[in-house]
């Protein structure tokens, strides 16, 4: 049985009603998005756990039988647990866009702040919950469920696990997206098939910018950084400028350039999705959108901003780019603030030790689950760690 549109108002109208009761709850809009098994994920969907192999599972709630319920996303269902089983949701579902503090459960506040809701059930909203889940003495994977019965309730291989130890998870949303933050991009015209490419070849700020179908090109390479309210600044990764509208207006088609990244409206975008995996990047300071002049199918046309006209050289893919260079940087980025390096839970890391754990990385998600994994249950030593993980 899918989500319902009613049953989504349903459940955050409960959840707003919540937040006033000194209850668990849960963040409003603009941290909740719907999709579906048939479109691709909000960028900045929130992980819930991973798999064994590291493998990373974005956090969903889906309907069931009259109620609401936390889960994992696999294969584009909304997996979820409901009376013993895992259940797998096909149609719509929701996805958390905000970031999760996980904390060591049971308890329902963090400081002043109420812990998100994983699930309503039986007329009750329940706290959010994560587990790693043991069977037999082999760990399966870390999931998200929600807390019923003083325990954490997950779904593994159509079944669902209670697990006495676990974190409730509470809002935290920094100032990046985990899906954009920590990987790098081409951004390609759905049109042309031409990724934005700065025009200047020594990568000088103040550069304009032109299409390209030079794929191997750094000069083609882009981060997305999460600046909260919905916005994103887009960072050149060779040369850590940024994507700036100064001198365009709602009237005036001047073309885009780069600058040194500040915080200013002619820095932040909004990054829609259009469906079908694309997606229309709009300025905050205008208004308008990024365009491919004249619709050209050719290398070097310029990319401008222009009025929104729903065409083609409108809309735009992100494509991820997986050279040593960038998945290194995506696996130090991951680390820090992110991962603890001892059982205290620091996360605050030495920029060497991370370059050591990282260097020759082919697997981000292997090398980190690897390293948390023998943190959590061999040794409290994160030298030992890092020789045994690296290069993973």
């Amino acid at each position: 049985m899918s989500i319902k549109k009613d049953q989504v108002i349903l459940v955050l109208t409960l959840i707003a009603l919540a937040m006033f009761s000194g209850s668990v709850t849960a963040q409003p809009d603009p941290y909740w998005a719907e999709t579906s098994d048939t479109q691709p994920l909000p960028i900045n969907a929130e992980f819930g756990g991973s798999e064994k192999d590291g493998t990373k599972l974005p956090l969903c709630w889906a309907g069931h039988l009259g109620g609401i319920h936390p889960g994992k996303v696999v294969r584009k269902q909304c997996n979820i647990t409901y009376g013993g089983k895992e259940i797998p949701v096909t149609g719509q579902y929701v996805v958390y866009n905000g970031r999760i503090k996980w904390q060591t459960g049971p308890g329902t506040q963090l400081g002043n702040v109420p812990a998100i809701t994983g699930a309503y059930e039986n007329g009750q909203l329940l706290p959010l919950c994560q587990a790693r889940l043991m069977i037999d003495g082999d760990f399966k994977g870390t999931y998200p469920g929600k807390v019923l019965g003083g325990k954490c309730h997950v779904g593994w291989a159509g079944k669902e696990y209670l697990v006495d130890t676990y974190q409730v998870g509470f809002p935290n949303t920094p100032l990046r997206a985990a899906w954009f933050s920590n990987k790098i991009y081409r951004i390609v015209s759905v049109k042309s098939s031409k990724g934005i490419k700065t025009k200047d070849p020594n990568r000088a700020p103040g550069s304009g910018l032109i299409q390209s179908g030079d794929t191997k090109t750094t000069n083609e390479h882009w981060q997305m950084y999460w600046e909260g309210a919905g916005y994103y600044r887009i960072r050149s990764f060779a040369t850590n400028t940024c994507l700036d509208s100064t001198g365009t207006t709602r009237t005036t088609n001047a073309a885009l350039q780069l600058r040194p990244c500040v915080m200013s409206d002619s820095q932040m975008w909004t990054i829609a999705s259009a469906g079908a995996g694309q997606s229309r990047i709009t300025s905050k300071d205008t208004g308008r959108v990024l365009h491919v002049d004249l619709g050209s199918m050719d290398d070097g046309a310029a990319i401008y901003l222009w009025e929104r006209n729903n065409g083609p050289f409108q809309l735009w893919r992100f494509e991820t780019v997986s050279t040593p260079a960038t998945l290194q940087f995506q696996c130090e980025e991951s680390l820090e603030n992110q991962v603890a390096w001892n059982r205290a839970g620091v996360s605050q890391w030495n920029p060497a030790n991370r370059k050591i754990l990282c260097a020759g990385t082919k697997n981000p998600d292997a090398t980190i689950a690897c390293f948390v994994d023998f943190i959590k249950t061999k040794k409290d030593d994160y030298n030992q760690a890092i020789q045994a993980c690296k290069a993973k």
